[in-house]
């Protein structure tokens, strides 16, 4: 009985300590601004995106895939915050983009 009342506080415990939170809007003030006059950009090429800008520390998080259709939210530089059309918000390199609109 003590075992299991060892596991259960361990289980406990654990479950306290889960940080995850689902991945919110970068910038919830400019996420949906006048879409009429969103400027629409598509990928040239697979390229990488990074949620928390190309600086961070770790590989990209993922990929978009060659014609996918992204609106610019904010141009910073070489890399560019934009938004996918499944509403994914995340930075990619303004080389990898074309203007469509």
């Amino acid at each position: 009985m003590k075992r299991y009342f060892s596991f259960v506080l361990i289980f406990l415990v654990l479950v306290s300590c889960n940080n995850y939170k689902p991945q919110q809007k970068i910038d919830d003030n400019i996420a949906y601004l006048d879409r009429k006059n969103a400027v629409i950009y598509i990928v040239t090429k697979n390229t990488p995106y990074y949620n928390f800008g190309p600086q961070q520390h770790k590989p990209s998080d993922g990929y978009f895939a060659r014609g996918t259709k992204l609106r610019l939210l904010k141009a910073s530089g070489s890399y560019a915050l934009v938004e996918s059309e499944s509403g994914i918000q995340t930075y990619v390199a303004m080389s990898d983009l074309a203007k469509l609109n």
